[in-house]
């Protein structure tokens, strides 16, 4: 019943989530213009490749190695530290190269307050539902302020402030409230004693969980930055619309997962793939229900909100979802039979595979036939990648079960 319940509480999280930053786009682009919108997009794609290179890609790592006792928090908020210190570094040589006002230095701040977002922490407690209220709490209070102090303003460096508080005050609340818990001694699991070593396993064994997400920011970003170099600012808008759309969706897929992740390790060894094989065949239904979704309201509810979208054709919307569904049984392939079999190895070599590709594809053809072409490019490499996972680990796990009889 609990696991349900975290279930909800995470689809609802994300939902919130994914509902934001589209809610606010037609709005920031109506006041401040879509050619001003794009300097914006431009140090955000930076600062979500450094969160997906960072933070998003250790998640389940970090919930893996709490729930097993191989870290303590302690030992995982020092590593958060010292990772964050060096991303605060990189998106601040950055800003200082490519821009001459003030304004974008306020993800430098919030790149370094991300050192108190432990989200999976709260995964790992199964605590969904005061991630739930905390994310409702400041998505609201953002999308209301931005609203209307941009009708008033109308200035791209105000909208550059109201976002980068909002990631700094949601990350506060998720140190406070996580400090407070680990108070408890439930949730410290064991001593802090010998962190040196742990430190050290986490050097040796996270090594592919960061190869992985380091690759993947090539041709999930790298084109991304094509089509700013190569089409005006309204092309690279809606391809930062159509990725927020596919990482949004992708999130709530990473969330069921994770949920799941708490299940499954939580249980004896033998009984896991039993539990794997049913929680994918739900997993699949979802997909293919929302992906649905995804094709039939999508350019309706974009029309809506941004007249400009009239003219992205159907393909748009059918490449989203496509996207979306190969990334996402990529991740339940990564996040739950991979981290189970000890294979994130192979989550490294699709992705090395991936990224040639795709960054190929659109090195020859994204000028010939146009910024939407960087989309069809990464459906292919989705695709890709997903195929090789499904053929690697469908072979590990028949030859596991020939020599284990």
């Amino acid at each position: 019943m609990e696991n349900k319940k975290n279930h909800i509480y995470g689809i609802v999280n994300n939902i919130i989530v994914m509902l934001s930053p589209i809610i606010i786009i037609p709005f920031a682009i109506k006041n401040v213009g879509i050619d001003e919108y794009g300097y914006f997009v431009q140090v955000n794609i930076i600062y979500s490749c450094l969160i997906s290179i960072f933070t998003a890609s250790l998640s389940g790592y970090f919930i893996k190695s709490y729930l097993e006792k191989k870290l303590s928090f302690h030992d995982i908020f020092i590593i958060q530290l010292f990772i964050n210190l060096f991303s605060t570094a990189i998106i601040g040589i950055y800003i200082l190269l490519r821009f001459d006002v003030v304004a974008p230095y306020i993800f430098v701040v919030a790149m370094l307050t991300n050192t108190l977002n432990f989200e999976w922490f709260f995964h790992a407690i199964g605590a969904q539902k005061q991630l739930l209220i905390r994310n409702l709490i400041i998505k609201t209070m953002f999308v209301i302020i931005a609203i209307f102090i941009l009708e008033v303003y109308k200035n791209i460096a105000v909208y550059f402030v109201i976002f980068g508080l909002n990631i700094i005050i949601a990350n506060f609340l998720l140190g406070i409230y996580s400090f407070t818990k680990i108070k408890n001694k439930e949730y410290i699991l064991f001593s802090n004693g010998g962190g040196g070593n742990r430190l050290f396993c986490f050097i040796k064994d996270a090594k592919f969980f960061f190869l992985s997400p380091t690759i993947g920011a090539v041709y999930q970003y790298g084109d991304q930055i094509l089509v700013s170099l190569l089409f005006p600012k309204t092309a690279l808008v809606f391809i930062n619309l159509a990725k927020q759309i596919i990482g949004a969706s992708v999130m709530v897929s990473g969330t069921l997962c994770r949920v799941e992740q708490k299940n499954i390790f939580s249980s004896e060894k033998i009984e896991r793939l039993t539990k794997i094989k049913k929680t994918l065949m739900a997993y699949v239904f979802y997909l293919m229900t929302t992906s649905i979704l995804i094709i039939l309201i999508g350019p309706l509810i974009l029309g809506m909100l941004i007249k400009e979208t009239v003219s992205l054709g159907l393909n748009y919307y059918i490449l989203i979802a496509g996207i979306y569904v190969f990334t996402s049984l990529s991740i339940f392939i990564d996040y739950i039979i991979g981290l189970t079999f000890r294979t994130e190895h192979y989550t490294s070599i699709s992705n090395i595979c991936c990224a040639t590709i795709v960054t190929l594809l659109n090195a020859m053809f994204l000028e010939k036939y146009g910024a939407t072409f960087s989309l069809f490019s990464l459906f292919i490499g989705e695709l890709l990648v997903f195929i090789l996972l499904s053929t690697m680990h469908y072979i590990n796990i028949k030859r596991r079960t020939y020599y284990n009889g």
